[in-house]
């Protein structure tokens, strides 16, 4: 029998495409069994291979979710947490983890909680003005889950500024990059690459993909053969469609696309572009990084704490900087050893900081520091 110490990895929704970072991460465990837990099942991902518990199972599944996070009143899921005994339970996003508090406090479990991006740094008014279920509760029981929970992981200083400013007592957060698979992205250094600008991410306002649109309309007058290829999916999607055709941008959208697909598409492009003005740690700049290809990108401080100091100038454009952001891409269709150069750096310093190995293991570590200390303060 395998005493192998247990993580509970707690997600609302299991998975949803874009959180590839979530199922890439426990994958690399190496000392811990993880088993997912969340509310329900969105069937994005494959999971087969892991062990889960849904909130909302069966004929009555529904009553189990509205019950659970209404009133705080999961029996299921009390008692498979309590079979499971687990060392920790790490939840992603602030919001799902309010919805495990009251659990969490029944059953006394070492608890933590990694918050990724807008999670943090938006506004109490924001989240009002959302008016669905996950803001109301999370504003209620945000004081309970700052006393409950034993650690805060912040994705980028950025994040963990953020939460500090949501009344999260800074000796309680640490900074923790979840990093991504350096061996699955691998530049191919010496093959052709057609001038296209590769654009991957959910199709949100803030992600500035209106703003690359216009700047493709400037590049593609500058540099012949030009195009544009959106890989993502999103609220947005049908205005940027017609912002595309009333532009007459040469202009492809492939939807959501699986992780095999974006490697793909990174391999052809020559440049990456994803001008946001939110981000916690951007995953696919962190990919973009690994391929070794070059990028255009808003000067936001996630963005930076990414890219590093060595890479500021030649990527970065001011936000809403349409003409900066359309030079820099020219720059680099045009430029071969500019390109190159910027490849070979952007490599280096993914293999450094964003290891996904090197990260899990980290974290790992910090489960058995959570663990401890959880127990040690129980006891007491």
């Amino acid at each position: 029998m395998d005493s192998s110490p247990i993580a509970i990895v707690y997600r609302d929704q299991l998975l949803m495409l874009s959180e590839t970072f979530i199922i890439n991460q426990v994958s690399f465990y190496s000392r811990y069994i993880p088993k997912l837990v969340g509310a329900r099942r969105v069937n994005e991902h494959n999971l087969d291979d892991f062990d889960m518990f849904l909130v909302r199972h069966g004929p009555f599944g529904l009553l189990y979710e509205t019950s659970y996070k209404l009133l705080a009143f999961a029996p299921h899921l009390s008692r498979y947490m309590k079979k499971t005994s687990p060392a920790v339970v790490h939840a992603h996003f602030g919001k799902d983890a309010t919805f495990l508090v009251p659990l969490i406090e029944r059953l006394q479990l070492p608890f933590m909680v990694t918050y990724h991006g807008t999670d943090s740094y938006t506004s109490d008014e924001w989240k009002r003005r959302q008016r669905n279920l996950s803001n109301r509760v999370y504003l209620r029981r945000r004081n309970r889950l700052i006393e409950t929970a034993d650690l805060f992981i912040a994705v980028s200083q950025h994040v963990k500024a953020g939460l500090i400013r949501q009344g999260i007592p800074e000796s309680k957060i640490i900074v923790h990059y979840i990093g991504i698979n350096v061996d699955h992205f691998t530049p191919v250094w010496d093959k052709p690459k057609d001038p296209v600008v590769l654009f991957v991410s959910r199709l949100f306002d803030y992600k500035g993909c209106d703003y690359l649109i216009e700047a493709m309309c400037r590049v593609c007058r500058h540099v012949q053969g030009a195009r544009l290829v959106i890989i993502g999916d999103g609220p947005c999607r049908s205005e940027l469609k017609q912002l595309a055709a009333h532009r007459r941008l040469p202009c492809e959208f492939l939807g959501a696309q699986s992780h095999k697909v974006v490697r793909q598409w990174m391999e052809k492009a020559a440049v990456f572009s994803v001008p946001s003005f939110w981000e916690g740690l951007p995953t696919a700049v962190q990919e973009a990084m690994a391929m070794g290809l070059p990028m255009a990108l808003f000067d936001i401080p996630p963005v930076r704490e990414a890219v590093g100091n060595a890479l500021l100038a030649e990527c970065l454009a001011p936000p809403k900087d349409v003409r900066r952001l359309s030079e820099i891409i020219i720059q680099f269709l045009n430029n071969k050893e500019r390109s190159a150069k910027f490849s070979r750096e952007a490599r280096r310093r993914v293999t450094e900081f964003f290891d996904i190995r090197k990260q899990t293991h980290r974290l790992e570590s910090i489960y058995d520091e959570v663990s401890g200390a959880s127990k040690k303060g129980k006891n007491h």
